[in-house]
């Protein structure tokens, strides 16, 4: 079994390293190749592996720490996104501690203090939102514990049920949100596709503590089943699976296949 690629924009799996600070680029293994460029932030971001599942690892809510991408007129993110009304956020993460500032996990995000285009981010009481078009939506479950999330947009549908989510491939549910009938996703060029953490005009500070599996984004909005055997798949294990059990895999440039499961 492997993964649903379908609307697949962008897929990483985080395993560049067991351990230190010697990658320079989380990969994409999506058919894109959008890879993210890796800010340590002197010592407060690291790769780690934890029950076999490997990921990097922030210990501080604050810093400059960081993994991202500019996004530039027509590359593959501005062609995906931009106009876009259905889009899905995939995730394994594990949360310590937050900014009440507002702790970016996974998506788009402006430069100038936005709340973000297309992000998983903290919410109110240390849950998470989702924000679509800088508006924060609802709050997700707090998750302490290693859990994949999917948040699911799609502004077609009707009122309550145009920002769903899954925790841990439960029954997508609707999250209180204010999504207008076929919103479309402004232009996201100068923002930037972002792990951990947002800039503000040069300034960060936006991090969470705890560690990052794993981060895809889609542009089409995933049923029940596509969730169901994502979660199947990165409940085992959330690192590059070995062989060409994704669409994608072969043509990935860098990746080593460290994993001997085969899906």
């Amino acid at each position: 079994m492997a993964l649903v690629d379908t609307g697949l924009v962008v897929r990483y799996y985080l395993d560049e390293a067991v351990d230190g600070t010697g990658p320079t680029l989380v990969n994409d293994a999506g058919p894109n190749n959008i890879d993210l460029t890796i800010n340590y932030g002197s010592g407060n971001l690291d790769y780690t592996e934890v029950s076999g599942n490997r990921g990097l690892e922030s210990i501080s809510t604050t810093g400059v720490q960081r993994a991202d991408y500019t996004i530039t007129s027509s590359d593959a993110l501005d062609t995906a996104l931009t106009g876009g009304k259905k889009f899905t956020l995939e995730v394994v993460v594990r949360v310590d501690a937050w900014t009440v500032n507002g702790s970016r996990i996974f998506g788009i995000n402006a430069t100038a203090g936005e709340n973000g285009s297309l992000i998983v981010r903290r919410g109110g009481s240390d849950n998470i939102s989702v924000t679509f078009n800088d508006a924060a939506q609802g709050d997700i479950d707090a998750v302490s514990s290693r859990t994949v999330i999917h948040a699911v947009i799609d502004s077609t549908k009707t009122a309550n049920s145009r920002i769903q989510y899954s925790i841990n491939g439960g029954t997508l549910t609707d999250l209180s949100n204010t999504v207008g009938l076929d919103e479309t996703l402004a232009s996201v060029v100068g923002q930037k596709l972002t792990m951990f953490n947002r800039e503000n005009v040069g300034t960060y500070d936006r991090s969470f503590d705890g560690e990052l599996f794993y981060a895809a984004m889609y542009n089409v909005a995933f049923s029940q089943t596509d969730i169901d055997t994502n979660y199947a798949i990165l409940t085992a294990d959330d690192d590059t699976p070995a062989g060409a059990a994704d669409t994608y895999l072969m043509a990935a440039r860098r990746h080593t296949f460290v994993n001997t499961v085969n899906y």
